[in-house]
């Protein structure tokens, strides 16, 4: 055999081994971008479709996707380390990576979308008529409350699911003169804090040793701690917002705590007793002062109390619950008027919850039952509903606790669509003609 013969078979055979080489780099290339398309499609989905449409699936894409990552750019670290920068196939290597990483942040800042219900302008009553209420937004976790959460946490949320911040079942809301709300989720058996001023979230009770059974409701004093009504566990707690501490503050003394409310002026802590059908009162340390009600139909008298609220003037608001009625007393618990019977329609109570009053004396009532929020006059005369059954903005699944705030800021407790729903009383002039088409 002729040198020219083998030069010219050596020639053919290191073709053919590049051949071989190039069709196995192209397998391995579309290896790589088929698994960098799944990569791209679990991260461009919010993540309430990937719950819907099959989390499994794209939890085992999203993982393979990143082994698939991982290989592919220590491949390119060999590819370096063996050939020249320069040459076309390391150039583009080095380009499908800076694509592929751009992709992904382009993907993840997908995850940054908050599951804050979608900004609708809502108004009560609807127009023609004066605007009295304004939805504002909802809370289910700290997406919504606008807290950052880091790239790792997002990505463990998209493969584990994103509720480990969520609210379950809220009741208790309360807020503070700093924008922090508190929910108490009874179903979590935790408090959720949202700093809405500072953007921070943290749980109080939360982690491996469950502190409370079932909260309920939630009130503040006037040196920084939250008092914490636990029906299951018979127990109100006090938690001292600045050094963090949760401690016992009444135990055993109540049947089964549920409302609470805490009047300023007076400096006395009230909490309605489901179970004996009355509200105890006491003061910061402890002490007992009085009780208000006992059991029965008449003015004065209570069946199964929950919720309470405290106005401006001291004055205490008593959801009485089976008796279908709002009762109100003075300070020192002399009775001063009730409304109210039972009844499926707006302006009765089938299930009434919440209750709180606003600063010029209406009187807000959530019912369970009717999916809605009704607000009432001292007289206690119907002057407006808002609510209906639904999920959307503005509408209600079997809403619980209500809180007002001093800038007439309405907290609703929305139990069973998991979140906070928030609202304002539109009172003065100003407010009211910022409403678009509305003078």
């Amino acid at each position: 055999m002729n040198s020219s013969t083998y030069g010219l078979r050596g020639t053919f055979s290191e073709s053919l081994n590049a051949s071989s080489r190039g069709a196995a780099e192209f397998r391995r290339e579309m290896f790589y971008a088929f698994w960098f398309t799944q990569s791209f499609q679990v991260f461009s989905v919010p993540p309430c479709e990937i719950n819907k449409s099959g989390f499994l699936r794209d939890s085992l894409r999203l993982c393979a996707s990143t082994c698939c990552f991982s290989l592919y750019t220590k491949d390119i670290a060999m590819h370096i380390r063996n050939s020249s920068i320069k040459d076309f196939a390391g150039r583009s290597r080095i380009l499908l990576l800076i694509f592929i990483l751009l992709t992904l942040c382009a993907g993840c800042a997908s995850l940054n979308t908050s599951s804050e219900l979608e900004k609708k302008e809502l108004f009560w009553p609807s127009a023609p008529f004066d605007p009295k209420i304004q939805w504002v937004k909802g809370i289910h976790n700290r997406n919504d409350a606008g807290v950052e959460k880091s790239f790792w946490r997002k990505v463990v949320d998209f493969v584990a699911g994103e509720e480990t911040d969520g609210i379950s079942k809220p009741y208790g809301v309360y807020a503070d003169a700093e924008e922090r709300v508190f929910v108490a989720d009874s179903a979590q058996g935790v408090v959720h804090q949202f700093n809405l001023k500072e953007k921070e979230y943290s749980l109080i009770g939360g982690g491996e040793k469950r502190v409370f059974r079932v909260p309920i409701a939630i009130t503040g004093d006037d040196v920084g701690n939250l008092y914490i009504t636990d029906s299951a566990a018979a127990t109100v707690f006090r938690y001292n917002i600045r050094d963090k501490i949760l401690t016992p503050f009444l135990a055993g003394t109540i049947e089964k705590p549920t409302g609470i409310a805490f009047n300023s002026k007076k400096r006395l802590l009230y909490i309605s007793d489901t179970a004996n059908h009355q509200i105890f009162v006491y003061d910061l340390h402890g002490r007992e002062r009085t009780r208000i009600g006992r059991r029965g139909d008449r003015a004065g008298q209570l069946n199964f109390p929950t919720d309470i609220f405290i106005d401006s003037a001291g004055d205490l608001y008593v959801t009485d619950a089976l008796n279908a009625r709002i009762q109100i007393f003075s300070a020192e618990g002399k009775f001063l008027a009730m409304f109210g019977s039972a009844g499926d329609t707006a302006g009765y109570f089938a299930k009434p919850k919440g209750v709180a009053v606003d600063s010029e004396g209406h009187i807000y009532v959530s019912d369970a039952m009717q999916d809605s929020v009704q607000v009432f006059n001292r007289k206690g005369v119907l002057m407006l509903d808002f609510g209906e059954k639904g999920s959307g903005p503005g509408q209600f699944w079997m809403p619980s606790g209500v809180f007002i705030d001093k800038n007439d800021t309405i907290y609703v407790g929305d139990a069973y669509n998991q979140r906070v729903q928030i609202f304002k009383y539109l009172k003065n002039r100003e407010e009211k003609s910022a409403v678009p088409g509305r003078k």
